[in-house]
Order: structure tokens, then C-alpha cells, then sequence
């Protein structure tokens, strides 16, 4: 546990310890024994500074480098002035010394706060920021460090003005940035989270279950005409499907689930090697859809996933590197993510046989462009004051590489069934060039690929005012390269 040893004092105690021995060596008094001892402190350090970095496992065997390098420069120093303890004594380095404490306390947020506003690590931003580290160090030496070192204070008076008022202080803060204005109105408007009350058939967690589905049905009085049926693209999408005003699409109700296509037997695994699992929780939700179906009279079915993350099998994308493996049936063991695609053509494929058989109308609605970074968060550090503005959009060509191997297949489908629809969305956002993360200047992203409710909203609107027709006869309309 990398974080535990590194903070806790049981994992530390033996550079306390190096330290604690110093105090009890006999001190030497020989000048050429005293140099030879700090020249090699000097040394060890020197090592630290090109052996010690981010993948070093520390503490452990290699923090003896610079604690023995430190405790030798100490010792060196006792008695005499060495070359390289006098160097160390002039009186700009003594006062980094000084208030190195605080430095250490102030250097932490300076630089989280520059890396949070997206700025590069150039030679100024970094002189500027020593340079506020210093003078934030020196104010807290000064007067907060020195002032209490030395007064009096009771143990009461301690408890009262130096934790509980601080503290106190510290979750109303807490409080005041998650729920006023500050954040909350961004987060209400632009990157509304998902919860009960607002996608209530949406199942975040595996669940075998179905949701109760009058919780998430436009009209309970009279039974659905069109179902919303996929992953968490479709969840997010509700709002989107909701502003199209399709004819004779009166009544919605949707029901969706977390990583989970909406095609019939969806047995896939996220590592190499494993067989299908009749038990898996996409595969025993969307049995349970398909009875619904079969229950009811709908006039159409929208079909909304993250179509590249089952066709490719791999996602590298913001804090993602995933790999899964689309099985055939529950005999198939995992070999190679190149099987994906003919694999996932087969089960959408029967999926939309199944649909028209019953006489519903299956619609093939295009997911969200999808972003390497995650805009929504690029868009909301740009409102900040002093921030170092970016572009938030995303290079077109990444999206078209993409989305490649989807729309070949599409077009396969398309040819394959003539009452089949589609719905494009990239191509709202999406010209030759980029792929824009904003609808009117409005953020429309909640993650680096899922659109927010309150972004599906303006897209809707937005594919209102420009489609000629709402849902596209074919395939042809998704491509925008």
C-alpha cells in the first residue's frame, strides 16, 4: 500500500531512527575526516536526486540514500565547517531552511491550483509559482509559524480557536462549494448526475431485476407506444428522443442498463480467457426486455449504445484502457477482439429480426461523438477566473477512425432491411474539421462521451431545426467525412 507507507510512521521509522543516532555519535574533530564524511553525504544525495522518481517503490531499501546522505551532511557538521556545509550556510539558504515547513505545506495546493487551471509547466509558470511559494511561506512563518511557537495558550483556547473553528470552518466550505451557486448551478444545468429521480429505469449497478417501469413512463394511464432501450448512451439520451416529436410516438417509456447493448444474448467478458455467463446481468435484463416486448404493442423501439465499444473491443479514452470480448453463445471462451464485430452483427442483427416480426419499427440511433479528454470538464475550468483558456472540441478525424467499423456495419444492416431507421447525432456536432463539445455556447457533455440530460435537450432541439426528415430512411446521413 503505496499511500500507507508512505505517510504512516511505522513504514518512516527508521530514518527517525538515522536521524536519532546522530544525536549520540561522538563527534569528530578531524577537518579531512569531517570533509571526506560530507562530501560523501553530498554524494549519496546527488544518487537520490537520478535514482529516486515516480515509479520508485519509497519508502523502502532506497529512502537509506538520502537519509544516510542527510545524516552524514548533519554529522559532517557538528564540529567544523565543511566545504560543503559551508556552501549550504549562507543566508539564503538558511532561510529556505527556515521556512521550509511552511514551503512544504504551501508548495502543494500552488501547484494543484496551476495543473487545475491547464497550464504547462513552463519555465515562467514554474518561477512564478516558487515565486508565490516563497512569499505564502514566508507570511505563514511569520505570522501564524513564529507567533504560536512561542506564546502561551491554553490547552482550552487551543482546542477551541486552533481545531473545532477551523474545522467548523472547513465544512462549511465543503458545504457552500458542493451545493451553492459556485458549483451547483453548472453542475444543475450542464452535468446533471444520474440518479432515482431522474432516470428512474436506469440501472447503474448489475441487477437482474426490472425497474419499476411506471416510474419512467411518460403516460401510466395508457400503455407505451416506444420504448428507449440500451446502455448508458440511452439513458443519457432520454431527453433527446423526448424533443423529436416523432408521429405517433405519444407515450415513452425506456429501460436501460449500464454497459449493456441492446441485443439479444449480449455474452461478453472484460478478460481474456473466460466463458459466457448465462447468470451475467446484461444477458438476464435483456431476456427480461424482450418478454416486456412481447407483452406489449409498440410502434417503435430506439436502439442506443456505445456501438464502438462492442464492435472495436477496446476503449482508450480520459482515465479508460478496457478490452472486452463479445462471446457467441455460452460455450465460447474469449480468444481474440477482432472476433467482436462478427459477433455483434450476428446479435443485432437477430435482434432487429425479432423487432420486425413483431412489427415494430427498430431505430439505430448514432452514440455521442465521444471525446479522448473530458470536455465537460475542459468547459467548466475555462469559466474559471484566471484560467488558461483551451479548446474543449475534438479533432474530427478521431471520431471518424472511430466510428469506422460501426458505420460499416450500419450499412450492412441498412441494405439488409428496408423498414429499419436511423438517427444521426455526430453529424450535429461534427463537420470535416472537429467535433464541437458545445450547442449556443451551452456545455452539452457530462463525461468525456456521454451527453447530459440538459445537453440531450438542445441537441434534440437542435436536430428539430435542422433535419428535414426526423428519423432518416438511411445509413447515409450518419457520415460526416
Amino acid at each position: 500500500d503505496a499511500k500507507s507507507a508512505y505517510y504512516l510512521v511505522f513504514s518512516r521509522v527508521f530514518q527517525f531512527g538515522i536521524g536519532a543516532v546522530v544525536v549520540f555519535l561522538p563527534p569528530i574533530k578531524n577537518p579531512l575526516s569531517n570533509n571526506f564524511i560530507s562530501y560523501g553525504g553530498s554524494l549519496l544525495l546527488a544518487i537520490s536526486l537520478f535514482t529516486i522518481n515516480k515509479d520508485t517503490s519509497y519508502p523502502g531499501y532506497i529512502a537509506l540514500l538520502p537519509s544516510i546522505g542527510t545524516a552524514m551532511l548533519i554529522y559532517a557538521g557538528i564540529l567544523g565547517s565543511p566545504h560543503v556545509n559551508t556552501l549550504l550556510s549562507n543566508r539564503s539558504l538558511n532561510y529556505t531552511g527556515l521556512i521550509s515547513y511552511s514551503l512544504y505545506l504551501w508548495h502543494w495546493p500552488v501547484f494543484v491550483i496551476i495543473k487545475y487551471l491547464q497550464y504547462d509547466m513552463s519555465l515562467s509558470v514554474i518561477v512564478i509559482a516558487f515565486t508565490c511559494t516563497y512569499i505564502l511561506a514566508s507570511l505563514s512563518y511569520y505570522c501564524v509559524e513564529k507567533p504560536l511557537r512561542y506564546r502561551e495558550i491554553s490547552n482550552q483556547a487551543v482546542f477551541f480557536q486552533y481545531f473545532f473553528i477551523p474545522t467548523a470552518l472547513l465544512l462549511c466550505s465543503v458545504m457552500f462549494v458542493g451545493k451553492s451557486s459556485f458549483q451547483g448551478d453548472i453542475a444543475k444545468e450542464h452535468y446533471q448526475l444520474l440518479n432515482d429521480k431522474e432516470i428512474n429505469c436506469f440501472s447503474l449497478k448489475p441487477t437482474k431485476k426490472m425497474p419499476d417501469l411506471n416510474s419512467c413512463t411518460s403516460n401510466i394511464s395508457t400503455p407505451p407506444d416506444t420504448l428507449i432501450w440500451g446502455d448508458s448512451h440511452a439513458a443519457y439520451m432520454v431527453n433527446f428522443i423526448k424533443e423529436l416529436k416523432v408521429s405517433g410516438s405519444n407515450n415513452i417509456v425506456h429501460i436501460s442498463h449500464a454497459a449493456c447493448p441492446p441485443v439479444i444474448e449480449p455474452y461478453f467478458v472484460y478478460n481474456k480467457g473466460q466463458k459466457a455467463n448465462k447468470e451475467k446481468s446484461c444477458v438476464a435484463r435483456n431476456e427480461q426486455v424482450m418478454e416486456y416486448i412481447k407483452t406489449q404493442k409498440f410502434k417503435y423501439i430506439y436502439l442506443i449504445a456505445r456501438w464502438p465499444l462492442y464492435i472495436k473491443g477496446n476503449v482508450k479514452e480520459n482515465w479508460r484502457d478496457l478490452n472486452i470480448y463479445m462471446l457467441d453463445d455460452m460455450d465460447h471462451v474469449s480468444t481474440d477482439i477482432k472476433q467482436n464485430k462478427g459477433i455483434f452483427e450476428k446479435k443485432l442483427t437477430e435482434t432487429i429480426e425479432k423487432l420486425l416480426a413483431l412489427n415494430i419499427t427498430p431505430i439505430i440511433v448514432q452514440n455521442a461523438p465521444g471525446n479522448y479528454k473530458d470536455p465537460s470538464r475542459c468547459n467548466q475550468i475555462n469559466d474559471l477566473l484566471f484560467s488558461n483558456r483551451r479548446n474543449c472540441d475534438q479533432v474530427a478525424k478521431y471520431i471518424i477512425d472511430k466510428n469506422t467499423e460501426v458505420n460499416a456495419l450500419f450499412s450492412i444492416l441498412d441494405n439488409s432491411f428496408d423498414k429499419l431507421k436511423f438517427l444521426p447525432v455526430q453529424k450535429l456536432l461534427c463537420n470535416k474539421i472537429k467535433c464541437e463539445t458545445t450547442v449556443n455556447n451551452m456545455p452539452i457533455y457530462y463525461d468525456d462521451d456521454h451527453i447530459s440530460q440538459a445537453g440531450a435537450i438542445l441537441l434534440g432541439k437542435k436536430h428539430m431545426s435542422s433535419a428535414n426528415n426526423v428519423l432518416q430512411e438511411g445509413i447515409d446521413e450518419f457520415y460526416f467525412d
